[in-house]
């Protein structure tokens, strides 16, 4: 999505995409999420995304097919500008019931510790989270 664009406009733009999903290759929508959650000063647009998640859910049936999307979600949260795109996307990871996702943040780049609090919050028990937590307070 064109950062070049209002809010207003993107999330026109979004509710297109929206209504065409089903049509859509999977791979193409779970890596739209991570460029459209990362977007600045786009507060409806990431709200509408957020708020199709259930309809964007249900294009990934299988287990693996659940797990992309998920990384791709986990992508997003550390794309996202704001804390509560953040926390809405986390609490999508926790409703895919992927946890194992978050394994897959020592392959990712700028992972803050910021990040592994918020995550932390949604997976306290998360021992891959609890390792990253320790190595980032060492550091």
């Amino acid at each position: 999505m064109r950062p070049d664009i209002n809010d207003d406009q993107r999330r026109r733009v979004w509710a297109q995409v929206d209504q065409r999903i089903e049509t859509m290759g999977k791979q193409d929508v779970a890596e739209l999420l991570p460029r459209v959650l990362g977007l600045e000063n786009a507060e409806a647009t990431t709200g509408a995304v957020l708020d199709a998640e259930d309809h964007i859910t249900r294009r990934f049936p299988s287990r693996d097919e659940r797990y992309e999307l998920a990384r791709q979600v986990l992508l997003a949260v550390l794309a996202a500008p704001g804390i509560e795109t953040a926390r809405r996307a986390t609490g999508w990871i926790k409703r895919l019931d992927m946890p194992d996702v978050l394994n897959e943040l020592d392959r990712m780049r700028d992972v803050t510790p910021d990040d592994v609090a918020l995550l932390k919050e949604e997976f306290p028990d998360n021992k891959h989270l609890r390792k990253l937590k320790d190595t980032a307070e060492l550091s």
